[in-house]
């Protein structure tokens, strides 16, 4: 199952939905992410060239906690930028504090 971000368009923040493609480890280990609560977000930067990917968990009446975040060249630097991601936030995940043991990543 494609991994699902929130894409931020510019020039005004507008957002849409966009899917991408990692082997099956990886999109399972995401899946498990997103069911903890947690979202993937990207975004094209000012200069047309660098994109920041993150995956955040929401918090009430706070910013998301960054779990774990890339910045990397448009184009094909992407899909192993986003393996980084998942693993990275997969680990943060398994050690926040708040983690009573119930959470584990297969990371």
């Amino acid at each position: 199952m494609p991994i699902p971000f929130t894409q931020y368009l510019l020039p005004d923040g507008a957002t849409r939905c966009i899917a991408i493609n990692l082997p099956r480890s990886i999109e399972l280990l995401a899946a498990e992410l997103i069911n903890s609560g947690a979202r993937f977000e990207l975004e094209l930067l000012g200069d047309l060239q660098t994109v920041s990917l993150e995956c955040v968990l929401p918090r009430k009446g706070e910013d998301p906690e960054v779990l774990a975040g890339e910045l990397v060249s448009n184009g094909p630097a992407i899909p192993p930028a986003v393996e980084r991601l998942v693993v990275a936030a997969g680990r943060a995940m398994v050690a926040r504090p708040d983690n009573d043991g119930t959470t584990s990543m297969a990371v």
